[in-house]
């Protein structure tokens, strides 16, 4: 399976799993020049979540939570805003979540935020 293919596999689980949560997908794969949003959804509170799915197929190279940088996931606040503002979005306020998948097991991450250099991830 290439990267494109794990990609969509991680994007399509972490879907079904927020539509059985009640989540609204809005889109898929939203992008500007400050990068990609995996999904943008609507939360059962009616909040704009922008989501970052992330599906490792091999424990050898450590957790899909390792994967978000804070670099990464400040390209994802800037895209974010640019879909706020270009799609003049109603729901409000809007959050970050990061899914990871990592041995068949989903672990769903809120309000991503960073303090002092460290991503903040609370289930």
């Amino acid at each position: 399976m290439n990267t494109r293919e794990t990609g969509k596999s991680g994007e399509d689980a972490a879907s079904a799993y927020l539509l059985r949560r009640g989540y609204r997908i809005i889109c898929r794969n939203w992008a500007d020049r400050f990068g990609e949003i995996d999904l943008v959804t609507i939360s059962p509170e009616n909040r704009l979540v922008f989501v970052e799915v992330k599906l490792l197929r091999s424990k050898k190279v450590g957790l899909a939570e390792d994967k978000i940088t804070p670099a990464k996931l400040e390209r994802i606040r800037r895209t974010a805003e640019r879909y706020v503002k270009e799609k003049h979005h109603a729901p409000s306020p809007e959050r970050i979540d990061v899914i990871t998948i990592s041995a068949g097991k989903i672990t769903h991450y809120k309000n991503v935020f960073f303090r002092k250099n460290r991503i903040m991830l609370a289930k």
